[in-house]
């Protein structure tokens, strides 16, 4: 019993030494859409938290390279099909790992 106390009690004195962080998965994301619609598009990553990295011009269309966190990346395919009528595309990895923001990370907790 005193081995599994002392355990015990060094693993809280690690893990608060250690000051671990919540991390989430970021995917890199690549849309590529009609010259008309890319305000939308631009719009539409802000508001999932993403980064825009850059935006490559071709004939009619234009392409957005950006980092998403993919907690918010679920339903898009729908919310870019409406914002595009259709005409847009988009595919996406797993990129990196990054820290989640302190308010969101507060957010969580409390639940």
């Amino acid at each position: 019993m005193s081995f599994k106390m002392a355990g015990s009690l060094a693993f809280k004195d690690g893990m608060a030494r250690a000051r671990p962080t919540l991390l989430e998965p970021v995917m890199s994301l690549e849309v590529v859409t009609p010259d008309e619609t890319v305000g939308e598009v631009l719009g539409d990553l802000h508001a999932r938290r993403g980064k825009v990295a850059g935006i490559t011009a071709r004939p009619g269309v234009q392409t957005v390279a950006c980092f998403v966190p993919m907690a918010s990346m679920f339903g898009y395919v729908n919310d870019l099909r409406s914002r595009t009528r259709g005409r847009a595309t988009y595919s996406m990895e797993l990129d990196h790992y990054a820290e989640v923001p302190h308010q969101l990370r507060d957010q969580l907790m409390s639940r």
